[in-house]
């Protein structure tokens, strides 16, 4: 009888070490998928399952998941975002040969979605120790401003909110609080129409080239005025108001580091005339050097950096007379 009882504790001993180890090879495994298992648990037994007790198997590019209640569930090995995809915003330096598209596609996400998310273009060039953001899945980012909710951010970039909800992990009741970042899979970002084009008759002068409406007002806010140096006016708004291209050209500078002789961030543009306009204190710049604009695109948003006591425009005519000296 002894002996029976012995042979009973041993035998139970023994299994429950190859139930826990198996148990703990299923989690390894299932992480190296890249699944959460949480939710893999949850789909199995409808309350959330036992993880401790799960098994897996695979064959033929398909994996199986097992628990205790003894239900099967067969994922792909290729499974939709929502269960597959990383959550994560990775922060990428840019390396050399590396382009938006061979980027995008290394991640697995849209180019329009690095493009979204680090407010580039389709002129945007990336340069080698350059950091930009790739999102876990193709769509766009949202930081949350005060009185939106997700119904009416799912609505902006017209997706269902709960998949919003989902993908964030957010609460049952999708609290959301300002300055949050959401990432809104499958999102598009609004089309913001273009500002109306305001034309404002230039100076004619023999010594240049410059005919009445060569220029469109580069931004939006008050224009002061005063003609400063070097032949420069000021137009002032809040921060991050956009600042668009008087006329087409070329752009020939495009810097946004340092102090720049009190221009701060800044962007120089060449015009077909042989005029150039120059464009100070950014917040920041969406253009680089050698892009191509035409009239009323958008190069960069108003900012305060360099010499400035406020958000503003630094806006010069070098070649003619500035158009909106008052």
């Amino acid at each position: 009888m002894a002996a029976v009882v012995l042979f009973s504790f041993v035998f139970c001993l023994i299994s429950g070490i190859i139930v826990s180890q198996a148990s703990k090879f299923s989690t390894q495994k299932l992480a190296s998928q890249g699944l959460n298992y949480a939710k893999v648990s949850k789909i199995l037994t409808g309350q959330g399952g036992n993880d401790e007790n799960a098994t897996s198997t695979e064959q033929d590019g398909i994996l199986t998941i097992w628990d205790n209640s003894l239900l099967g569930y067969s994922i792909p090995s290729i499974a939709p975002d929502m269960v597959m995809n990383r959550k994560e915003i990775v922060e990428y330096t840019v390396k050399t040969g590396d382009t938006l598209s061979t980027i995008a596609d290394e991640y697995g996400v849209s180019l329009n979605t690095l493009l979204w998310t680090n407010k580039l273009t389709a002129k945007s060039s990336i340069k080698p120790g350059q950091t930009i953001e790739i999102l876990p899945i193709s769509g766009t980012k949202h930081t949350v401003k005060s009185g939106e909710n997700i119904s009416l951010i799912a609505k902006k970039y017209n997706v269902s909110a709960e998949n919003i909800i989902e993908f964030n992990d957010l609460p049952a009741d999708a609290f959301i609080s300002i300055g949050d970042e959401l990432v809104i899979p499958g999102g598009t970002p609004p089309v913001v129409a273009p500002p109306k084009k305001t034309y404002y008759a230039s100076y004619v002068s023999t010594d240049n080239k410059i005919s009445a409406g060569y220029f469109i007002y580069p931004t939006s806010g008050r224009n002061w005025g005063v003609l400063h140096n070097v032949n420069a006016v000021d137009i002032a708004n809040s921060c991050r108001t956009p600042i668009y291209a008087a006329a087409a050209g070329t752009i020939i500078i495009a810097d946004s580091v340092g102090w720049n002789s009190g221009y701060g961030n800044y962007v120089k543009i060449h015009h077909p005339n042989g005029v150039e306009t120059l464009y100070g204190h950014f917040s920041e710049i969406v253009v680089s050097i050698d892009d191509k604009v035409e009239q009323g695109d958008l190069i960069g948003y108003m900012g305060t950096t360099g010499h400035s006591t406020g958000c503003h425009l630094h806006f010069e005519v070098r070649g003619a007379k500035n158009p909106f000296v008052r």
